[in-house]
């Protein structure tokens, strides 16, 4: 065999070597970059659940109710009370449109947690609300929030 032959062979099979490395190094990255993703959604997660736990203590959650749907009938303390936990709430899914503004949050589970939001903006102490104090959300939480209400009264209208 002619050392000539034998030196592009080697060449060869060197490029195959580097075309497989490429491949597993972005198989690799792919990997990594899904469990970053998974790994913010999560530490994000955390804190949005525990927004919610005042608004279960028992006397809490009267007043959340209440003021959901008939905040005509609130007292001045109640009012301040349901302007806290909707504010402490909210500033959660801040935290969540942030993320997911970066990429590191998953685009559905965005949908899906502005659509569970957009349900009690939609009622009438959440409209009173988000009236007052909607514009303190950042704009990518308003608008995903703005749109899941518009296509609740599109399919409450269709309905």
């Amino acid at each position: 065999m002619d050392w000539t032959i034998a030196a592009a062979l080697g060449q060869l099979l060197a490029a195959l070597g580097v075309i497989v490395s490429v491949i597993y190094l972005a198989m690799q990255v792919k990997e990594t970059n899904a469990q970053t993703r998974l790994a913010s959604s999560q530490a994000v997660d955390n804190p949005l659940m525990a927004s919610w736990d005042p608004i279960y203590i028992p006397e809490n959650f009267e007043v959340w109710q209440k003021a959901l749907f008939n905040p005509a009938s609130l007292t001045q303390s109640e009012e301040f009370l349901f302007n806290t936990l909707m504010s402490r709430v909210l500033q959660s899914f801040n935290l969540v449109a942030a993320q997911y503004v970066r990429g590191t949050y998953d685009a559905h589970l965005f949908q899906s947690v502005a659509a569970y939001y957009a349900g009690f903006i939609g009622c009438p102490g959440g409209q009173q609300y988000w009236g007052s104090y909607g514009h303190l959300s950042v704009p990518e939480a308003r608008a995903a929030i703005e749109r899941e209400i518009e296509k609740n009264n599109a399919a409450a209208s269709v309905a």
